[in-house]
C-alpha cells in the first residue's frame, strides 16, 4: 500500500501551493534536496540580473505578505512572488499595484523588518500556469526608471519540473522528499482541473502589446510631453486577427491596429492594418463644427499626405475624418510610421482639438 500524501488537504489552492514553494526554499529545514532546488530557481533569475546565492538561501519568507503571495528577502534582494495557479485568476493591473505598495513600504523601511531594506532591490515573480499565461499583466508591468528593479515570468511547467529534479523519488523514508513530491502532484491536479480564462494569453497577445507600447513611447517622444493616452488590446472573438487600440483625450486622435499574431512575431516582415481617425468633440461649439465642414475630404487628405491608394472617408454628419491602409516592413519601422501618423493628426487637427474634460 503506497504511503499516504499528507499534503492532500493543505496543497487545494494557491496558498498551498505557495506554501510548496516556501517550504522548498527556506533554508532552516537543512535538506540536500533545497540546494539542488535553489540553484535551479536562482538560474531561471539570473538573465533577469538578478544574482542570488542558492548555498545561503533567503533570510526570510513570508506568505501573504504586502498582498503578495509570497515575499522573499534573499541577499540585496526582495522577491515579490505572486502565484496564479488558476489561469482563470489572472487579473489585470495586479501586479502595478503590488509593486507600488513593495514601494512604498521599502522607502518606509519596513519591509520584513530588514535593517537598511531601503537599499535593497525588487524583484517580481509572476508564477503562471504555463509562460504563454498573464503575457499581458506581465508586460504591463512598468518598472521605476529610477531603480535597478527586475521582474521575472516564470511558469509552474518548470518549476514543477525543477522540484521534482531537486527532490526524486528515491527513499521512501525521507518526509520532506515525499511531502515535495505530494505537493507536485497535488499541484498539477489544480492545473489540469480549474477553468481556463475566457481570453487565454499567448505569446502573440504579447507581441501586440510590446508594439502598441512602443507606438506609444515613440508618441510622447515626439510631442514632447506625456498626453493621456489609453492603450488596450484584446483578440476579436469573430476573426483571427490581434486587435490594438491606442486613444486619449488629447484630440480625439485614435488609432486601430490588426495584425495577424504569428505576422507581428515576424520582425524583419511585419504586416499590420490600421485605422486612424479624428473626431470632433461632440460637445464642441457649433461654430467649430462648421469650421471642420467646410474642409472637403480632398483638403485633409492633401494635408495629412494621403492619395488615392489610401482609404479615407470624411463622415460630415458625425465631424470624423478616418485612413485606413496596410503597412508593411520591420515592425521597428511599423512603430515609427504609426506614431509619426498619430502626431501629424494632432497637429493637424489641433484647432478642432476639444477634450471630454472641457466639454462643460
Amino acid at each position: 500500500m503506497p504511503a499516504p500524501n499528507y499534503l492532500k488537504f493543505f496543497v487545494t489552492d494557491e496558498v498551498g501551493t505557495s506554501s510548496l514553494l516556501a517550504t522548498a526554499v527556506d533554508p532552516q529545514f537543512a535538506h540536500h534536496g533545497q540546494r539542488q532546488f535553489r540553484e535551479k530557481f536562482c538560474a531561471r533569475l539570473k538573465p533577469a540580473g538578478v544574482v542570488l546565492s542558492p548555498d545561503d538561501g533567503p533570510q526570510l519568507v513570508r506568505q501573504e505578505y504586502l498582498s503578495v503571495d509570497l515575499v522573499m528577502a534573499w541577499g540585496e534582494w526582495i522577491l515579490l512572488l505572486e502565484n496564479k495557479v488558476a489561469a482563470a485568476s489572472i487579473t489585470r493591473n495586479q501586479l502595478k499595484k503590488e509593486y507600488r505598495i513593495a514601494l512604498t513600504e521599502l522607502e518606509r523601511g519596513k519591509v520584513l523588518g530588514v535593517t537598511n531594506c531601503q537599499r535593497m532591490r525588487i524583484c517580481v515573480i509572476y508564477l503562471t500556469p504555463t509562460d504563454s499565461s498573464g503575457c499581458v499583466e506581465f508586460d504591463s508591468l512598468e518598472l521605476s526608471s529610477k531603480r535597478s528593479d527586475a521582474k521575472v515570468h516564470l511558469s509552474w511547467k518548470d518549476v514543477l519540473d525543477d522540484l521534482r529534479q531537486a527532490f526524486p523519488d528515491e527513499d521512501s523514508n525521507d518526509l520532506l522528499r515525499a511531502f515535495i513530491q505530494g505537493g507536485c502532484q497535488l499541484t498539477e491536479t489544480i492545473l489540469s482541473e480549474r477553468s481556463k480564462p475566457a481570453i487565454t494569453e499567448s505569446l502573440e497577445r504579447g507581441e501586440m502589446k510590446k508594439f502598441m507600447k512602443s507606438v506609444r513611447r515613440r508618441i510622447v517622444n515626439m510631442l514632447g510631453f506625456e498626453p493621456t493616452l489609453k492603450l488596450t488590446d484584446w483578440r476579436d472573438p469573430g476573426r483571427d486577427e490581434l486587435y490594438g487600440h491606442i486613444g486619449g483625450d488629447l484630440g480625439n486622435v485614435y488609432l486601430n491596429v490588426y495584425a495577424d499574431g504569428t505576422d507581428l512575431l515576424n520582425n524583419e516582415q511585419t504586416r499590420v492594418h490600421g485605422r486612424i481617425s479624428f473626431k470632433v468633440a461632440g460637445k464642441a461649439p457649433m461654430t467649430r463644427l462648421d469650421d471642420f465642414r467646410s474642409y472637403p475630404l480632398e483638403t485633409w487628405a492633401r494635408i495629412l499626405g494621403f492619395n488615392s491608394d489610401d482609404q479615407v472617408t470624411l463622415d460630415i454628419d458625425r465631424c470624423e475624418f478616418s485612413v485606413e491602409r496596410d503597412w508593411e516592413g520591420q515592425s521597428i519601422e511599423l512603430a515609427e510610421q504609426l506614431a509619426s501618423l498619430v502626431c501629424r493628426f494632432m497637429l493637424v487637427f489641433r484647432t478642432f482639438m476639444i477634450s471630454p474634460h472641457r466639454d462643460g
